[in-house]
């Protein structure tokens, strides 16, 4: 996902997605993608594509560069859930994971002040990555291999070509009809 919170990012390679998923077979999820990009471009209004973009990425900590899926989102709560549920052993019921559930909004805002004041809690000693350098090194790395290259010297026992689902997913595309995909709608 895009840490930085910006959803274009994510909407520009949804068609490559969708390819992908559809050359590898994953046809529903391809289906799903194309839905989403077909309800964004052309049946919602602009004021509710937006709302829809707005809520795809969330960033709970207010940390810049932080941003996750909504998805991903709710991962995290689950988690959290299960560990504050499992703290109480054999002896936990399902009206503590209700009491919990209730909770979990004021749990987590105690655990923000008591960071706030000083205190380190996990997220908050992430570096930034340069990012540009770390490609340049893998780059540079590559060219020194010729990984690349075809060399006869280097041994092939264990590797297989790679198929191009991308290429793949573009043609099952242009070969099924419209009619094809909207028998899955």
């Amino acid at each position: 996902m895009s840490a930085s919170g910006d959803f274009g990012r994510i909407e520009d390679i949804l068609p490559d997605i969708a390819c992908i998923f559809r050359g590898a077979g994953l046809n529903n999820y391809s289906t799903e993608i194309l839905h989403l990009i077909f309800n964004i471009k052309e049946v919602w209004t602009p004021e509710f594509a937006n709302i829809m973009r707005d809520i795809m990425l969330v960033n709970p900590s207010g940390l810049e560069g932080h941003a996750m899926g909504i998805d991903m989102n709710i991962e995290h709560l689950i988690g959290y859930l299960k560990a504050l549920f499992a703290a109480k052993g054999i002896y936990a019921d399902w009206d503590r994971l209700g009491n919990i559930l209730a909770a979990v909004n004021y749990l987590q805002l105690i655990k923000k002040r008591v960071t706030s004041l000083g205190t380190s809690y996990q997220g908050l000693t992430h570096k930034r990555i340069p990012v540009a350098v770390l490609v340049t090194r893998i780059a540079d790395h590559v060219h020194e291999l010729k990984i690349q290259h075809k060399l006869p010297s280097r041994p092939n026992g264990q590797s297989r070509s790679v198929r191009n689902l991308h290429r793949i997913g573009y043609r099952k595309f242009e070969t099924s009809s419209l009619a094809t995909y909207n028998k899955k709608m």
